[in-house]
């Protein structure tokens, strides 16, 4: 009996002295920690020259900038599961002040699951929280650490979201433009071909101001109206060819009166200058287009 008393107290002595080899001492950090040029106000700790912060605090330090990530903890599992590229859910006391004293820190028995794959960055469980190595998570989550000697300053950075360059200042005097073309004088012309003639320049007119809203949109970099005049364009584009072409062939008809003929091959002109503007304006701001892609 004695002798099993003195197992019994073999194996709990060298459980603790295995427990005590685990834990270390953990001093809190002095520096200063500057998060995208403004200073924040951790509880880190210094263990073994590393800073080790906890996870929930950098989460909602990160919130809303490139490298944001959500925390979550399964108590049954004992697993952290962290989500990046996710708004952080704050549960309150983030950021809280410290004792500010120096405490014992014991290697997590936590999971660590980050977007559904076990990782395995070095961490500490101290008063109850996990605490990570801050450079472990900047390179699961893709922040910048970087350590300023000369101000004590632990410095995070995270990149910027990729910035569309400015629209590139453009001006409608480089192109022909359809101000300067002037509708063909219908005087002296017969009202039936007047009439007939109308639906063409309409035709023409509506080709134009998609040509003209297709500049504006270009201009002011506004993709959204871009895309639904793109298709639209390419449409009207079709039927502009095929008026012409009707044009064309009206020019071959001997029993128009020559003075209808004249205002029919000038309207002819002029749908073809129109088309032709229209067309190159598209283009040219097309081209222009993809230096924003």
């Amino acid at each position: 009996m004695k002798k099993i008393f003195a197992l019994m107290l073999s194996g709990a002595f060298v459980f603790t002295s295995a427990a005590q080899v685990l834990a270390v001492q953990s001093a809190p950090t002095s520096s200063t920690v500057i998060v995208n040029g403004e200073n924040v106000s951790f509880e880190a700790y210094l263990i073994e020259g590393n800073n080790y912060f906890k996870l929930r605090d950098l989460a909602y330090a990160l919130n809303g900038t490139s490298c944001q990530f959500e925390v979550g903890y399964d108590s049954t599992a004992k697993a952290v599961s962290l989500t990046s590229k996710t708004p952080y859910t704050p549960v309150g006391g983030e950021l809280s002040a410290g004792s500010n004293t120096a405490k014992e820190a014991a290697p997590t028995t936590s999971t660590i699951i980050k977007d559904g794959q076990e990782i395995s960055p070095a961490a500490y469980l101290i008063d109850g929280n996990n605490y990570f190595k801050l450079r472990d998570i900047g390179a699961q989550f893709g922040f910048e650490v970087d350590w300023d000697a000369s101000a004590n300053a632990v410095i995070i950075n995270t990149p910027k979201a990729a910035e569309k360059p400015a629209a590139p200042e453009i001006s409608k005097k480089k192109y022909l433009y359809v101000p300067d073309i002037e509708e063909p004088s219908a005087e002296g012309v017969s009202s039936k071909v007047v009439e007939d003639m109308s639906e063409y320049l309409d035709s023409f007119n509506e080709y134009y101001t998609m040509a003209d809203n297709f500049f504006k949109a270009a201009s002011e970099a506004d993709f959204d109206t871009l895309d639904s005049l793109q298709s639209k364009i390419n449409a009207k584009s079709s039927n502009i060819n095929a008026l012409i072409n009707e044009l064309n062939e009206l020019k071959n008809d001997t029993d128009i009166p020559e003075k209808d003929m004249e205002y029919i091959n000038d309207v002819l002109s002029y749908g073809t200058n129109v088309f032709n503007t229209a067309g190159d304006m598209i283009k040219s701001f097309t081209d222009m287009v993809s230096l924003y892609e």
